[in-house]
């Protein structure tokens, strides 16, 4: 609140704007609240959260000007960030549209009240020509010339023209699946080209937004500051800031050396949660050929804490893909790709591979699942020796441990009291 308060001192009517924005009960904050804790959280995950702070109120044209007479700027003026989740919310709605087009296509043919068979064949193959060729321009390969206003005057025209195309509806009580799925692509075009903009409307929308998002923004920051300076008058600190001022003492290189020259290996185990900060802080404190890295980008889940699993795949592409016998104490780095699974069931690991071979195989994924990424079943008395094997040793009198696996347990039991090392 003594952020909101300076806030409100400093930018009165901007305060008010943004806090008309989140609630338009006076004494309601909690909305606001969660917007700054959020933003913070973020912030407070990166190397450098004021250059963060400094990059997020960058994300508008740098010709923009709210106290200008003039405020019309272009859309291609836009950062390149936001156009491209522009473009690729669009692409993800063309998506749907084509999956409406195939499950209509794969469904049994229908008949009419006159007997004839309902055909949209034709309308159903240009639609799918328009898509494809709308998903290319929207999201290429080449990125020299691509996310223009142009190429969005064109997403528009032909989003028109496939709503003004007139297709064959099916009658629920005889086709329900039909009319079902036809009625959901009727209506996703008709929604699709209602919401098309002009470049004035992004602009003036940029306008609005712009006040807002930099009030919450500079309201962040402030809260930020305010926090850093609370908790060092009372010696605390959050979770997160462990990781933070790790890293401001290992910025001393005297440090990081030593700690460097006392480390053989490192291991790090669910690489695929690891954040920007994490990551550079393992690189301070490893060699560069003695960090171990274990992870599975598919089942990355710590977004909310900036996790980066794109760090992980950057990661497998510089590295030389050899196997575990091939391990040279001389390669600066490799990977090794565990694609043999003896634990679980064929059929789950079959639907697993299909699965996320469906939904991170996007256009607009940025994670995708490649052929090193597939993964084979092998019966489990089939699994190779382990090259280490773990000994357990309980002494009389202590309390024995427990295992996850029934089987380990009777192992356990019947090796106590004696240490069996292999």
């Amino acid at each position: 609140m003594k952020a909101l308060k300076y806030a409100y001192e400093t930018s009165p009517q901007e305060i008010t704007a943004l806090t008309s924005y989140f609630s338009s009960r006076a004494d309601d904050y909690d909305g606001l609240y969660d917007a700054v804790v959020k933003i913070n959280h973020h912030a407070e995950s990166s190397i450098d959260p004021d250059e963060w702070f400094s990059h997020a109120l960058k994300m508008y044209p740098e010709k923009f000007d709210s106290t200008s007479s003039n405020h019309f700027t272009s859309f291609d003026a836009f950062d390149l960030n936001i156009r491209k989740y522009f473009f690729a919310s669009l692409y993800g709605q063309l998506a749907l549209l084509q999956r409406d087009i195939e499950i209509l296509q794969e469904l049994p043919e229908a008949i009419n009240g006159r007997g004839k068979v309902i055909d949209n064949s034709v309308a159903f193959d240009t639609f799918l020509n328009i898509i494809q060729t709308l998903q290319n321009e929207l999201m290429p390969e080449d990125e020299s010339s691509a996310y223009t206003f142009e190429i969005y005057q064109n997403y528009k025209q032909q989003i028109q023209i496939m709503d003004d195309t007139k297709l064959s509806s099916y009658k629920k009580e005889n086709y329900p699946e039909h009319a079902r799925t036809m009625d959901h692509l009727k209506k996703a075009l008709k929604n699709m080209a209602e919401e098309r903009l002009n470049e004035d409307d992004f602009v003036s929308d940029a306008r609005d937004a712009s006040i807002i998002n930099t009030a919450l923004i500079n309201l962040a920051r402030l809260t930020y500051h305010n926090c850093v300076r609370i908790k060092q008058e009372n010696t605390a600190m959050y979770f997160s800031d462990m990781e933070r001022y790790a890293y401001e003492i290992l910025k001393h290189e005297n440090v990081a050396k030593v700690i460097r020259d006392n480390l053989q290996e490192v291991m790090i185990d669910e690489f695929q949660d690891t954040s920007k900060l994490q990551d550079t802080i393992i690189e301070m404190i490893a060699s560069p050929n003695c960090i171990f890295r274990v992870g599975d980008t598919k089942q990355s889940i710590y977004r909310f804490r900036q996790a980066k699993p794109a760090l992980m795949r950057s990661k497998l592409n510089e590295s030389e893909k050899i196997i575990e016998e091939t391990i040279d104490s001389s390669m600066q780095s490799a990977k090794i790709i565990l694609s043999r699974n003896y634990r679980s069931d064929a059929r789950i690991i079959q639907f697993t591979n299909i699965l996320f071979q469906k939904i991170m195989n996007v256009k607009e994924s940025t994670e995708k699942y490649g052929e090193d990424d597939i993964v084979d079943w092998f019966p489990k008395n089939d699994s190779p020796d382990a090259l280490i094997e773990f000994a357990s040793y309980t002494p009389k009198n202590k309390t024995a441990i427990v295992s996850d696996d029934e089987d380990e347990d009777e192992d356990i039991k019947d090796d106590q009291g004696k240490l069996d090392c292999q």
